[in-house]
């Protein structure tokens, strides 16, 4: 995994992007995906990007979407949860 930028250091979309993927699967608890957005919110306040809500609403959706496909996440009703790094291999 790369270095995961936040604020003053996130320089254009993959360093969002970036970030995201990093956020979503360092979750330890079961979350939705409004959670990851406040997360994602929070970790971008002072980026020099403008980040708006549709865009970043959009990115988290995809991201969880490929790891649910990637089976690196589970998801039932919209609840996900980590699955341990153990069960990949």
């Amino acid at each position: 995994m790369c270095k995961i930028k936040s604020g003053v250091q996130i320089g254009n979309e993959m360093d969002l992007q970036n970030m995201i993927v990093g956020i979503i699967l360092r979750q330890q608890h079961e979350y939705q995906e409004k959670d990851i957005i406040k997360i994602v919110i929070k970790y971008s306040e002072k980026a020099p990007i403008d980040v708006k809500e549709p865009l970043l609403k959009k990115m988290v959706q995809d991201n969880l979407d490929l790891l649910y496909r990637l089976k690196r996440i589970r998801c039932l009703d919209g609840v996900y949860t980590p699955i341990p790094i153990d069960d990949f291999y």
